[in-house]
């Protein structure tokens, strides 16, 4: 062979080995956290990516009994690195209501939608490409202690979130679900989910999870449980049809 092809060839080589090695992704630390709740309990997830390729991870930081924050960073492609993680919400400095249940989703126009516990209170906040708006509080009531929220964006478009509260008298822990139909500028007053399921006895509704359907169809799945009637947890389905909430299903 020629040593002029011989080269060429070699070299070209070289450059497609060289390429292939670049276009690998290479492991990077997004953040760091000490919160032992940071990315707990599936209820959600707490990165994602638009259709413009942008990836955004959200978490929490700070130890309970500290004033700790929902922390984010943006993936940049480009160069393979993750921007310098930055305070989307700061907690406050109180017994176990350090932030966390960090959730994140994109929606088909390239926003990210988060929904996040700081304080025991349940916040919504937006990505529009260039910043994060102000959080909105969502809960309700704030004698209601938030546990565990989860989030989602529907077929029409619409952002949802529901939440189950902890701490409440006699045992009893709500569900709440709401919903915004204008990309998250407006949030009604939530509506309780569950209802009444054991006659006398107060339900203990938590990690509730929220799918979507087609044509607005929105379902959550939650857990009940009330030791006065049985120590096994108890699976219902509810499911929401554009216009009302049918009544919690058993699943198992």
């Amino acid at each position: 062979m020629n040593k002029y092809v011989l080269t060429a060839v070699v070299t070209f080589a070289l450059m497609t080995m060289g390429s292939a090695l670049l276009a690998q992704a290479s492991p990077s630390k997004v953040g760091t956290s000490s919160n032992d709740r940071a990315t707990v309990y599936n209820s959600g997830s707490n990165i994602d990516r638009n259709l413009k390729g942008e990836v955004i991870a959200l978490w929490a930081t700070g130890p309970e009994d500290a004033a700790g924050a929902v922390m984010w960073s943006k993936y940049d492609e480009l160069f393979s690195t993750w921007s310098t993680p930055a305070v989307l919400i700061a907690g406050e400095a109180t017994t176990e209501n350090d932030p966390h249940q960090a959730k994140v989703m994109a929606d088909a126009a390239g926003d990210f939608h988060a929904a996040f516990v700081v304080n025991d209170l349940t916040y919504y906040a937006k990505y529009d490409g260039t910043s994060w708006s102000t959080p909105t509080y969502l809960s309700g009531a704030d004698s209601l202690e938030a546990k565990i929220a989860s989030l989602l964006v529907d077929s029409n478009g619409y952002i949802w979130v529901t939440w189950s509260t902890d701490n409440e008298p006699n045992d009893t822990e709500f569900l709440f679900v709401t919903h915004s139909e204008d990309g998250g500028a407006t949030w009604p007053a939530p509506d309780s989910l569950g209802g009444d399921l054991v006659p006398t006895v107060r339900s203990r509704f938590t990690l509730p999870m929220l799918a979507a359907g087609p044509g607005g169809v929105v379902g959550v799945v939650f857990r009940e449980e009330d030791s006065k009637v049985s120590d096994d947890y108890q699976i219902y389905f509810q499911e929401w049809n554009g216009t009302i909430w049918s009544d919690p299903e058993l699943i198992t």
